[in-house]
């Protein structure tokens, strides 16, 4: 009976995680009343010498205001192992299907041109003569992201990344791996492979945070020892690219509520009007 609790338990742990592992959240607060509620210093406690305290840090940072309004040109961009890649044929079509299920109330969705990013990027990280601080290659790959969708007039972009991990164990067959018949027929070898991905709506002119979407993908099968790293690799791709199809009906969502958000915040503007 014990024995029965924790492995209830555990399965219960399990579908909670898998719930927080796929979903999608909205933001739609204003800079301005977010820093109402706190007292500006001055003079000299807003910097400290030359450089900007983590005080003023974080009121610039916070000093945003949700601009977007629907319809509008939204961007999206794939990410993977940091940089900026193209998506598979899969990715493309769930995309397509899931912007004619929005429909035109939504806007256009636009690729982002990885060329014209490139294009716009300064590939020596200086400007004006002046050395940038160093940078993630994720940091960078954020701002080649924007400037490029600057480039092309887009007034958000849709930035995805898709990861995945593979593990690889014995199972009890796998003892037959020391035969020579064994360890390429019997599926002595478990492959268990999570694919990941993560969407963000990003306002390409202020750099404000619309809302974010994530789905998650666990795959598991059994193989013979011979060819196992390649059957490893091939079904993490596999969820990878599960995951990121997935994600596509989780980003409608958030922009459903989004519209549904922003709506809202200009109801009271034209109920004064």
């Amino acid at each position: 009976m014990t024995v029965i609790r924790i492995m209830g338990r555990l399965l219960a742990a399990v579908a909670l995680a898998t719930l927080a592992a796929c979903g999608s959240d909205i933001q739609t607060t204003s800079g301005r009343a977010y820093l109402d509620a706190y007292e500006t210093p001055t003079g000299a406690d807003a910097t400290s010498g030359e450089s900007e305290t983590i005080d003023a840090k974080v009121r610039r940072v916070a000093a945003v205001e949700p601009t977007l309004r629907f319809p509008s040109r939204i961007g999206l961009a794939r990410i993977e192992n940091g940089e900026l890649s193209g998506m598979s044929s899969a990715e493309a079509a769930a995309w397509m299907a899931g912007a004619e299920r929005l429909g035109p109330a939504f806007g256009e969705f636009v690729p982002l041109s990885r060329l014209v990013a490139e294009m716009v990027t300064n590939p020596t990280n200086e400007a004006a003569g002046q050395s940038l601080v160093p940078a993630s290659r994720l940091h960078r790959t954020m701002e080649k992201i924007r400037l490029g969708a600057a480039r092309q007039h887009l007034d958000v972009v849709l930035v995805y990344e898709v990861y995945g991990r593979s593990n690889q164990s014995g199972n009890p067959l796998s003892v037959l791996n020391l035969t020579i018949i064994g360890a390429f027929l019997l599926p002595g070898e478990t492959i268990d492979a999570v694919g990941f991905a993560s969407a963000l709506l990003l306002d390409v002119r202020n750099g404000y945070p619309y809302g974010t979407a994530r789905h998650v993908v666990d795959h598991g099968a059994i193989t013979p020892s011979v060819g196992s790293r390649n059957e490893r690799q091939q079904l993490m791709r596999s969820a990878m690219t599960e995951a990121a199809v997935g994600l596509v009906p989780e980003v409608e969502t958030m922009f459903r509520r989004l519209h549904v958000a922003l709506s809202q915040l200009d109801a009271p503007t034209r109920t004064q009007e």
